[in-house]
């Protein structure tokens, strides 16, 4: 990878995302209040994680972030996009950490 990816902001993001899920998880059901708590904590994360990649990386991380931007998403969804979005990060992070 040419460009460089910030660690520690994706280390810091992906704990965040973890803490998230679990939160997540734990909520049942998920009300409007929840998921727009939610909504503006994954907004804030992504900002963070968007910073700490390369342009072409960013636009994978904008296909993770669409499940957030419908108005009528489920919890259900929300729960996948976040399990996804984990994923993507916990990957990544494997990809640039030294070995």
């Amino acid at each position: 990878m040419s460009e460089s990816v910030h660690l520690s902001k994706l280390l810091r993001v992906d704990a965040a995302i973890g803490a998230l899920r679990a939160a997540a998880a734990e909520a049942e059901p998920l009300d409007d209040g929840a998921l727009a708590r939610l909504d503006e904590a994954v907004r804030r994360l992504l900002v963070e994680a968007g910073s700490a990649v390369p342009e072409p990386l960013l636009e994978e991380l904008a296909e993770l972030v669409r499940p957030f931007q419908h108005a009528d998403r489920t919890p259900d969804e929300v729960r996948l996009a976040l399990a996804q979005l984990a994923g993507w990060v916990h990957g990544l992070e494997r990809a640039v950490a030294p070995t």
